[in-house]
């Protein structure tokens, strides 16, 4: 089994990619699964002992204020982080697929290992910034958010792939190369 991480800047197409990627790898009969982060994040709030913890965290505050608060945002992080690879962990252990896609907004160094590449993906302010807006983001939370969210993973060179202007990138091109055609 491989894992493909797609992490990179806000609304710069991780989930479009996953898709490419995912639809590339099914028209080569390979078996996939998908993982998004952020929707395992969502359940943290609902789950024990996350949901207490982020509710104790969170008291008085917005979910919305970990953009703002740096410090929030580190404890909120201490909370879901580890939920989200916990998760991520036990569907990487049952390693019944061929590729596991994962989408992940945040990738910290300490969690690289998991993947076998990782494609970080960029694309310029103002694409994405259309992009954030037709999904109904306000353009203030676009600017907080792409504050946060657009650090480059420190990992190493062999696997990385740095994807500039990813909104129109065809990745299947680049994948075609490395995925053995099934017999």
């Amino acid at each position: 089994m491989q894992v493909f991480a797609f992490t990179g800047q806000i609304s710069s197409g991780k989930t479009t990619q996953l898709n490419r990627v995912k639809d590339f790898l099914l028209s080569q009969q390979k078996t996939v699964k998908t993982f998004f982060a952020d929707d395992v994040a969502k359940t943290a709030y609902s789950q024990e002992p996350e949901a207490s913890q982020l509710s104790k965290v969170l008291s008085g505050h917005q979910k919305t204020d970990i953009f703002v608060d740096i410090g929030l945002r580190k404890l909120v992080e201490s909370i879901i982080h580890p939920f989200v690879y916990s998760r991520l962990k036990e569907i990487i252990s049952e390693a019944s697929f061929d590729y596991l896609l994962v989408e992940v907004p945040i990738l910290k160094p300490e969690r690289v290992r998991y993947f076998d590449k990782i494609f970080y993906l960029t694309a310029d302010f103002d694409t994405r910034k259309k992009l954030a807006l037709q999904r109904g983001m306000t353009e203030d939370q676009f600017i907080q958010r792409d504050e946060v969210l657009s650090s480059k993973p420190k990992v190493s060179s062999d696997k990385l792939v740095v994807i500039s202007d990813s909104i129109d990138f065809d990745i299947t091109k680049l994948l075609s190369k490395e995925i053995p055609e099934n017999k």
